[in-house]
């Protein structure tokens, strides 16, 4: 209790990660709240706010406070949907010239992988099951369902797909060495040894949910610079003016 009552309250919420929260979800409807539709985008906006909404979406404009004249049972989907619409045409307008240089410099790790992996404790029967493996004894799949420790063997041994830049770094690094049908020796990896094959490549492609994802990162890169430095200005000022009096 002496330790929460020395600790300034601006303190406690920055430790805890509130602050920072909070300074995020402000900068967001800063954001939002700046984009606006024209009539010719109005239409399509309409017809993606009522998707899969079996009530017919209303004839009005979406200027003003138009949520609070739709039934209110739909509200809570639809300004969520709203939000989200601002926010994409945003990140488009600011960041769309720059998608496909951070597509190439991304390329490589958004590539999606399928993967076969066997996972053991013992070095020797990771290595016999290799042997087996190289030497056509036995397919993956079987030897998974055999002795597999982990949650693959359900699965014959199959991960993914996955995109690269999702896998574990050491994983990472011996995948990208293979080529499809190739089988890594026994990789150790915390307690476990894992014996891993190539099934499936798959080059990544700037489809409609890959450039979104891009868009949504360059924001996040300079979302979380513009944070660190408005938290580094606001904390000491905070500080100062929760300070205790001095002590006459």
């Amino acid at each position: 209790m002496q330790q929460m009552q020395a600790t300034p309250l601006p303190q406690l919420l920055q430790d805890q990660g509130l602050l920072r929260q909070w300074s995020q979800q402000h900068l967001l409807q800063v954001v939002q709240q700046s984009v606006s539709f024209n009539a010719e985008e109005a239409p399509v906006v309409v017809q993606r706010l009522w998707d899969g909404i079996s009530k017919a979406p209303p004839d009005f404009s979406l200027e003003g406070q138009w949520l609070e004249r739709v039934d209110v049972k739909l509200q809570p989907t639809l300004q969520q949907r709203w939000q989200q619409l601002q926010l994409q045409k945003w990140l488009e307008l600011n960041y769309g010239e720059d998608v496909e240089s951070h597509f190439l410099a991304r390329r490589e790790s958004l590539e999606k992988i399928v993967y076969g992996a066997i996972r053991v404790a013992s070095v020797g029967l990771a290595d016999e099951i290799y042997l087996r493996l190289i030497g056509n004894e036995d397919s993956f799949a079987a030897l998974a369902l055999q002795f597999s420790l982990g949650e693959e063997r359900y699965t014959h041994g199959l991960v993914g797909p996955v995109t690269v830049d999702k896998l574990h770094p050491n994983i990472r690094q011996a995948i990208q060495s293979l080529a499809v049908g190739d089988v890594h020796p026994p990789l150790p990896l915390s307690r476990w040894y894992i014996i891993l094959q190539l099934e499936h490549r798959e080059p990544a492609r700037l489809d409609e949910a890959t450039r979104y994802q891009l868009l949504q990162e360059l924001f996040d890169r300079d979302l979380n610079a513009q944070l660190d430095q408005t938290l580094d200005e606001l904390l000491p000022r905070l500080l100062t003016t929760t300070a205790p009096a001095p002590e006459a």
